[in-house]
């Protein structure tokens, strides 16, 4: 590639920094590239629609401040190693959908927000409309997600509902 004036000289450049900025911003807690959204990062851990023994729960939210908390709360979900965190940089959220009589719904964190005395979570809580073909089985949907503060956290849901075509 040829740059034949100074303004596409100084494009470029800027091109390679900002390319540097964004990966800058992204910190390691698995070995993995953690999402940066909003203000914090944040990891997903581990998702499913079904626990491993089939038990379902009630709808629920879980802050897991340490390793042990973490270990015992997946054991009930799934046969998966704990990833690797540091609780001394962070914490686990479990969000548990509970127990739903049809596929289609999930459970998920859609953004951060750092605040002076804590962290907003904001969470999608999506319901398939009336016109989606569904596994006709119970399920229970779940997501494990490794937040990179120890600040107390907020949780906003939105509820989002999939129309199917």
């Amino acid at each position: 590639m040829k740059i034949t004036s100074k303004f596409g000289f100084v494009f470029l450049i800027f091109v390679i920094l900002s390319f540097f900025a964004v990966a800058l911003q992204a910190k390691t807690v698995t070995g993995g590239v953690v999402i940066v959204n909003a203000d914090i990062a944040f990891e997903e851990l581990h998702k499913g629609q079904a626990t491993r023994d089939g038990r379902l729960f009630s709808k629920s939210i879980r802050v897991l401040e340490n390793e042990q908390q973490y270990k015992d709360a997946l054991a009930s979900y799934q046969k998966e190693v704990s990833a690797k965190v540091d609780f001394s940089q962070g914490k686990v959220l479990l969000l548990d959908l509970g127990q739903r009589n049809t596929g289609g719904y999930t459970v998920a964190i859609t953004g951060l927000e750092d605040r002076k005395d804590y962290v907003v979570v904001k969470v999608g809580i999506t319901h398939p409309g009336s016109n989606c073909m569904l596994t006709q089985s119970l399920t229970n949907p779940f997501q494990f997600s490794y937040i990179a503060t120890r600040k107390k956290l907020l949780i906003v849901e939105n509820v989002i509902y999939h129309e199917c075509n």
